[in-house]
């Protein structure tokens, strides 16, 4: 899972009951700023709740410093307080169906794989397995149908991505989107509402070659339950905020 950042090209990318934060430039450039930490550690407000004990699968970001995060079939709204460890839950736990209701039914009811922000209003991308939707995070309703990745994005079709999407996020560079699956990622340019200006800027490739910073975090096989082996628990520090 991972969410931009309220501060210009940082991202929080998730892994299970762990986090990083880390500050990205389009094209390389990148560096960790929060070492990989315990989701508790870093985001106080989530201890003993599913999303630091079992993991967050999913998150997008909304307005300011607030963001959805999702664990299996659960959902919470969070002001996630960069750079600070005084983050506030403001709305939740609760089931996606409650959160959003017009979710229910759907094949994000019972857990959605990753999201993004759209450069269109209060619109949000949804990915589940091969396929995608649409949603106004403010009004709570769903917008179109939910289709295929391959009807969506046609420039996926034939890659890793046509059969679902592990993480993504919205870069801060306006219609720009990092998808990432198992150890590769792609960077694309899209535009809501038509697939005619769509186009991979970056090949296919392996994270680590785009994100050197992330080589020895990335990939890696996500452990089990409630599992706190290392890094080490610890206390967190009040000048950093790890996520990932």
């Amino acid at each position: 899972a991972a969410f931009r950042s309220s501060k210009t090209n940082e991202a929080y990318l998730f892994l299970k009951n762990e986090y990083v934060r880390v500050y990205y430039v389009p094209g390389g450039g990148d560096k960790i700023l929060t070492r990989r930490r315990l989701i508790c550690d870093g985001f106080p407000s989530l201890v003993d709740t599913p999303f630091a004990e079992y993991g967050i699968d999913c998150a997008f970001d909304t307005e300011d410093d607030k963001a959805f995060i999702f664990s299996t079939n659960l959902c919470a709204y969070i002001d996630y307080a960069p750079g600070t460890v005084n983050d506030r839950i403001l709305s939740g736990p609760m089931t996606i169906a409650s959160m959003f209701p017009v979710l229910e039914g759907t094949v994000f009811e019972n857990g959605i794989d990753s999201a993004y922000r759209s450069t269109r209003g209060k619109e949000v991308y949804l990915f589940r397995g091969n396929k995608y939707g649409r949603i106004k995070y403010d009004s709570k309703e769903r917008v179109g149908t939910i289709r295929d990745i391959t009807d969506g994005f046609p420039i996926l079709r034939g890659t890793i991505f046509e059969s679902g999407i592990d993480a993504a996020f919205a870069s801060h560079k306006e219609g720009q989107v990092y998808f990432f699956k198992g150890d590769t990622y792609v960077r694309i340019h899209y535009t809501p509402g038509t697939t005619d200006d769509d186009y991979i800027i970056d090949k296919v490739k392996p994270i680590v070659s785009g994100w050197s910073s992330l080589s020895g975090i990335l990939p890696r096989k996500n452990r089990g339950v409630d599992s706190h082996d290392e890094p080490d628990h610890e206390q967190p520090y009040p000048d950093q905020h790890d996520e990932l």
